[in-house]
């Protein structure tokens, strides 16, 4: 148990201790033997009173349907929803329940605005990229959303900024505020939030365990324990979770376990109409997963059957790096546009294994873990004798680099997925095999005190806030590595024949997308409400009608986070290797380059003579490919291997005429050199051993860090709402303004040049931070048609209409420019109006609400994976 899970436990049994210590104050005791009639009826009544609720409070079951009535996403003060004009949909436990909704993947669909991705989203969130690449989104799938179809909202917990996703285990309710609202939120997403309000203990015993069986075997366990210890006063609330979900992919899963425990405390310390109420939540989860992909794989196999390929195959041994024949027709094959397409990420001198995966005659599964072939890549070391002077292997090219070659505005086109489920049956296998893996671990603290006076005339709220949250995955198959293709390389390195040629294979390496994110985050908040009546201080006329009453809230807040990444290589081989292969120490730092893992693992038998792809049926990966401490592998020694004495046996004169056929470049010739460039004068191919490092061994862990990234970001924020009930209520007007100042500093792990690995520990530099402040101000209103014309309609009828503008400052760390000034932040506009109609006792609502969202100053995606390329900056030269 960690020591924030003793200290909660502590502060919970200690306010537990002293609520039962005072409990017969707050109760009252009568004297021995004065016990009447009308006693019993005061207890009674005490019993039985409704405690007056803060105005910072919204009960998760106040309600036992679909409709809420209030909402802390307006104002962050309780108000009813009819009477905020901004665009909030609040989600009931009851929905919940009845829906099965567990999490936000579930509820994202129902909503209106918003998208989600996942299996069973609507959503993938990868569009725009030319190559498709869900790897990050499957680390953290509750953030794959779209709002509006803008951006992500904010995911917040109790209207804190939080990593944590929500399950509805420990969840009332759900209210989401889509665009821009600073009077919620200063800073945040212009998408708006998703806000989830956690169970408070209530004052009713109760106690609940549900145990659900759902579809591939998933297993479902929840326990809910509220006790109330003092009635009306004192409660505590316990809530477990177990859930073993399975999916129609296999072998996809997810396991999450979370403990959850609440305590409430409300008193009247200062009298009649004077509450005070302690709030104090604690939740410890963890999640283990291998989710499911919602895309299929790259399609690099289906391609080879038709034109330009035709089922072309190539000796690569035949050709050096880079340098193919301009006369051989596989130049457009191999090289469209110029770009050489390769299995993987493979160097010339990676250490490359082979996996038979299927049986070559069949596809009855024949793995092991031990790899039919290991060879490292020809050394290019000046031999102008070998076949070529360094080995890479050909694949087929994906569809947007082709298509960038072949046809017009062919930079625009996206890589194409497998459409065919016969050749890969992608709705029902996990092509990752038993190798993809995510996982999240977290704590969560919140301690809030409320206060408030003259029957919540005056009232006070302050909140701390703290999260711990890990989020980290071993990724596989990132990109377009995430794909099918087909071997056509009829040799291996070492010049012998190839009997795989024309098999499925599935290639890639662990030294990339291995990563884990740290974040700590802590929230101080204050708030202040009053609520002022006319008729107070006006008494009961016209004048007090028009004005009716106001509420004034100030708010002041500092949230401040700390985040920490690093990045890894899975497996790498030991610096021994560059010693074995004779390259030099300077190669020691190729952690990510000649040391790392690369694989290649064949799915399925030659389809040489098949007539296309479908009805492959190809297979997953079945079983870890994780190489052993130890493995032998094929390699050419450049070491001299004849001796250079005269008076020796053997002597060979280095400098002695040697005639060769030239394969080296783009003019196959014979040709005459020197003995060097015999390969019969060196020892040539041969055996030897490599050790690997392996990530999961915590000795060897530090030696594989790639590169890491610290920042720590800070938001002082201040406010002010007033939010009028004017014409007797009829007329609520609200406006509010606020301001946030955002400090950040963010440093890099500086990679030791000569070995390759970045420090766990580095500071961060004070002459980094940057600050950025922004300000922004709201109004709406909503106007209800009087009663006096609304009781003239049928069934209770009401018509309400209503204006909105809203605006925030998005507190991404400050930017700057090309010519290093900073430039202003994100910025979300939104601009709303509509009508609301409720009849039968506002049991059916319509609401009608016409929007405009903008989004100023947002960062334009650039790089590889864009649509526009790494110069996209330029754009604002059009």
């Amino acid at each position: 148990m960690s020591r924030n899970t003793f200290f909660t436990a502590g502060v919970l049994c200690t306010a537990a201790v002293i609520s039962f210590a005072i409990s017969p104050r707050l109760l009252g005791q009568a004297a021995p033997g004065q016990s009447t009639t009308d006693e019993k009826t005061e207890k009674t009544e005490k019993t039985e009173e409704v405690v007056k609720l803060s105005p910072f409070i919204v009960e998760s079951e106040e309600t036992g349907d679909y409709a809420a009535n209030s909402t802390l996403a307006g104002t962050r003060v309780r108000t009813d929803l009819k009477d905020v004009a901004a665009s909030i949909s609040v989600v009931t436990k009851q929905f919940l329940q009845d829906t099965a909704v567990r999490n936000a993947q579930d509820l994202l669909v129902y909503t209106p605005s918003t998208e989600v991705g996942g299996i069973r989203g609507n959503f993938s969130g990868i569009a725009g990229q030319k190559v498709p690449n869900e790897s990050k989104l499957l680390a953290n799938p509750s953030t794959n959303n779209r709002v509006r179809g803008l951006d992500a909202a904010d995911s917040t917990r109790d209207y804190f900024l939080t990593d944590i996703p929500w399950d509805s285990f420990n969840t009332g309710r759900i209210d989401l505020q889509r665009g821009p609202n600073s009077i919620l939120f200063g800073v945040g997403s212009p998408a708006g939030i998703i806000n989830a309000s956690i169970n408070d203990a209530s004052y009713k015993t109760a106690y609940k365990v549900e145990n659900s069986i759902d579809e591939y075997g998933s297993l479902r366990n929840v326990g809910d324990f509220n006790q109330v210890l003092v009635p009306n006063q004192l409660a505590v609330r316990v809530s477990l979770l177990d859930d073993r979900q399975k999916f129609q992919q296999k072998p996809a899963f997810l396991d999450q376990s979370r403990v959850y425990a609440a305590l409430r405390y409300d008193a009247k310390l200062f009298g009649e109409g004077n509450l005070t109420t302690i709030r104090i939540k604690y939740e410890d989860g963890r999640v283990n997963s291998n989710y499911p992909r919602s895309i299929p794989p790259n399609d690099r196999i289906t391609p080879w059957f038709g034109d330009p390929y035709n089922k072309a195959t190539i000796d690569t041994n035949k050709y050096g790096f880079g340098s193919l024949a301009a006369n051989n027709p596989a130049v457009t094959l191999w090289k469209p546009g110029g770009n050489l397409i390769f299995q993987g990420l493979a160097s010339t001198v990676d250490v490359r294994s082979w996996y038979n995966g299927a049986n070559a005659a069949g596809t009855l599964p024949t793995f092991s873990n031990n790899p039919t072939t290991v060879m490292v890549g020809m050394i290019n070391a000046g031999i102008k004798g070998l076949n070529s002077q360094a080995y890479r292997p050909f694949a087929i090219a994906p569809y947007s680099i082709m298509a960038n070659a072949t046809l017009p505005g062919g930079s625009f086109y996206l890589d194409k997925v497998l459409t065919d489920s016969t050749v890969f049956n992608f709705f029902d296998n996990l092509l990752d095999g038993p190798n993809k893996h995510e996982w999240q671990d977290w704590d969560a603290l919140n301690i809030d005190l409320q206060q408030s006076f003259f029957k919540n005339r005056l009232a006070f709220d302050f909140t701390y806030d703290k999260q711990s949250f890990l989020l980290g995955q071993v990724s596989w198959m990132a990109g377009s590595d995430y794909g099918i293709g087909i071997e056509v390389n009829e040799t291996f390195p070492d010049g012998s024949a190839n009997p795989n040629v024309g098999r499925p294979y599935v290639t890639g390496t662990d030294a990339f997308g291995n990563a884990n994110f740290k974040s700590d985050r802590e929230g101080k908040r204050g708030i202040v409400t009053v609520d002022l009546k006319s008729e107070d201080y006006f008494g009961m006329n016209w004048f007090s009608y028009i004005l009716g009453r106001s509420v004034f809230t100030g708010l002041a807040a500092v949230d401040t986070r700390d985040t920490k990444q690093v990045q890894w290589a899975q497996h790498a081989t030991t610096p021994d290797l560059i010693d074995l292969l004779g390259q030099g120490a300077q190669a020691y730092a190729n952690i990510v380059g000649t040391r790392q893992y690369d694989w290649l693992y064949y799915i399925g038998p030659s389809l040489k003579t098949a007539a296309s792809a479908h009805g492959a049926n190809v297979s997953r990966i079945l079983s870890p490919l994780t190489p052993a401490n130890s493995t032998t592998v094929r390699y050419f020694n450049s070491r001299w291997a004849v001796s250079t004495d005269p008076t020796q046996a053997g002597y060979v004169n280095p400098t002695a005429s040697y005639s060769y056929f030239n394969n080296n470049d783009a003019n196959p010739r014979n040709d005459v050199g020197v003995q060097t460039d015999n390969p019969a004068n060196y020892a040539g191919w041969t055996n030897g051993g490599v050790t690997w490092l392996s990530a999961s061994n915590p000795a060897d862990f530090p030696s594989l860090v790639t590169g890491g990234q610290r920042d720590t970001f800070k938001d002082d924020s201040r406010g002010f709402t007033w939010q009028g009930y004017l014409l007797g209520g009829d007329l609520v007007p609200t406006f509010g303004w606020r301001k946030d100042t955002v400090t950040y500093r963010a440093a890099a792990a500086q990679v030791n040049s000569a070995t390759g690995i970045a420090p766990l520990e580095y500071d961060l530099d004070p002459a980094t931070a940057r600050q950025a402040t922004g300000q922004s101000r709201n109004w709406s209103g909503v106007y209800h048609l009087p009663a006096k014309l609304t009781s003239k309609l049928p069934w209770n009828t009401q018509l309400s209409v209503f204006y909105n503008e809203s605006s925030n400052f998005k507190a991404d760390a400050p930017r700057r420019n090309l010519i290093g000034d900073l430039i202003a932040n994100p910025q979300g506009k939104t601009r709303e109006k509509g009508f609301v109609i409720s009849t039968l006792d506002d049991r059916v609502t319509l609401r009608a609400t016409w929007f405009e969202t903008r989004v100023a100053n947002a960062t334009l995606a650039a790089g590889g994976g864009a649509i526009f390329g790494p110069n996209a900056y330029q754009l604002h030269r059009l």
